[in-house]
Order: C-alpha cells, then structure tokens, then sequence
C-alpha cells in the first residue's frame, strides 16, 4: 500500500487539509495519507524543509511526500517531481530542495501543464494530490512529467566557523519550546577536539557549559544543552520554554566559544 504523507501551511482550522485528502482518496482509495505537519509558517521553505528532512527517512522507500507550501507555479517557479533516495518529492520549486537534501537530488521532472495550472489558486489539491495519486496508483513517472529540470539553489543560513568558536542560528522552536540550532553534533565534536567550551545566547548569563544526554539530566526549571534525534545543538528547559524564558526566535545567533 502507497504511502502519501503532507507537508503543508494550510493548518487544521480551515477545511483545506481535509479537501486535499479527500482529493488523493478519491483518485486512489488504497493509499494511506501521513500528516507531517500543516502547522508549517505560510510561505516558510526553510521550516517545510526542515520538518520533512528530519522524518522522510523513517518512511519506506517508495514513499510520496508532498510540499504545499509556496505551490504556486511561476515564471521561474516550476511544479517539479524529485526522486531522491528512493523517495518521490511533489513540490513548487520554490527552493524548499536547497534546504532539504544535502546533496543534489538523484532526478528532477517538470509536471507536465494540465488546464488548471495557471488559474488554479489550489495547487496542492488540483495539480500535486493528482500526481501523488497517480504514483501511489503504481503508474509510470513519465505520464506526469515532461522532461528534466535544474532545481532552484537558494542560499541557506549556515554556522560560521572561526577558530575557535561556531557562529549559529536557532532554525526551529517547537511547542515546548524547545530551540534546534543548525549547529550539528559532528561540527561540534570536529571543531571541538575534546576542548572545553561554552554555548552563549541572548545575554551572558545564559551560557551553557555542558552537553546533556536528556532533558531531565538537570533539575527542573533549568536550562541545558544537547543534540537532539536530528543530532542538532538544541538549547531547552528541564519541563519549560527555552524560547519563553530567553526570549528567543529563529534566527537568533548561538555561540560556541571553545578554549584550550
């Protein structure tokens, strides 16, 4: 059974998500639909990407993952299907690829034009939930899309490295509040070496002298730091909000100062 999963800035309030399933289930009543989130900031390619790239992988090859966030086609906009690790991709590419892979995607297709490109104000629903119910049905690739594509490259924040120090930013805050940073587990340790190190953010008085292996590792009501399931520098609270308390929100810069 074909997987579809949805990765959308529709939210659950209005009845857009619901539409777009129902759209998928009457083109192929078989497949099973997987929210990822539809909670993504409108417009916001760096967040879609982000919460997608941290769950694909936990999907069976041969999943469908659909993108509507900025679905819209333009001029320099094109409605694409990628294949990458044994995954399809239906998307805007709108560069939301630059921020999700980290190496260029195995294969990239236009979606062949259909009646409703143009004028539709649903892409997700009348153009991406017909190509994804079509892969889902077992049909071939080639019968939706019309030839290769060169995928948008849109620069991403990245940490700065000095000598001995990294320069991050927060990329993500979740419910809890709690705040992933794009400053990597293998960064840390190669930049690192074993060194003693302190994480700064906001004011001096936040810092962080230690890595955690778990939240509760501190008493309750204090801060710590450590790599989350995406092996990411996260900072928390111990049973509270870490972008609550310090006032943080993505893009805010992360410092680790290392000494010898």
């Amino acid at each position: 059974m074909a997987i579809v999963t949805l990765t959308t800035d529709l939210g659950t309030k209005d009845f857009y998500a619901a539409s777009l399933k129902g759209k998928i289930y009457s083109l192929c009543p078989n497949v099973t639909i997987v929210d990822i989130t539809h909670e993504i900031p409108p417009f916001d390619t760096g967040i879609a990407a982000f919460s997608l790239k941290n769950t694909y992988h936990d999907f069976p090859e041969g999943s469908i993952h659909i993108i509507g966030v900025d679905p819209v086609e333009k001029e320099d906009q094109k409605h694409v299907v990628v294949f990458h690790d044994g995954h399809y991709f239906i998307s805007a590419d709108n560069g939301v690829f630059s921020f999700l892979f980290d190496k260029t995607p195995q294969q990239v297709l236009k979606i062949k034009p259909s009646n409703t490109s143009l004028t539709t104000t649903f892409p997700a629903k009348d153009i991406f939930a017909t190509v994804a119910a079509h892969l889902a049905s077992g049909k071939e690739l080639n019968e939706v899309t019309s030839g290769s594509h060169i995928i948008v490259d849109r620069n991403s924040i990245i940490p700065t490295l000095e000598s001995n120090t990294i320069i991050g930013h927060a990329i993500y805050i979740d419910s809890m509040g709690n705040i992933t940073t794009d400053i990597t587990k293998d960064t840390f340790v190669q930049m690192g070496m074993g060194r003693t190190f302190e994480i700064g953010f906001r004011r001096p008085d936040n810092s962080i002298r230690k890595i955690s292996s778990y939240y509760n590792q501190v008493p309750k009501g204090e801060k710590l730091a450590l790599f989350n399931n995406c092996n990411n520098l996260e900072i928390a609270i111990n049973e509270g909000s870490a972008a609550k308390l310090f006032g943080m929100k993505r893009g805010d810069v992360i410092r680790v100062n290392f000494t010898d």
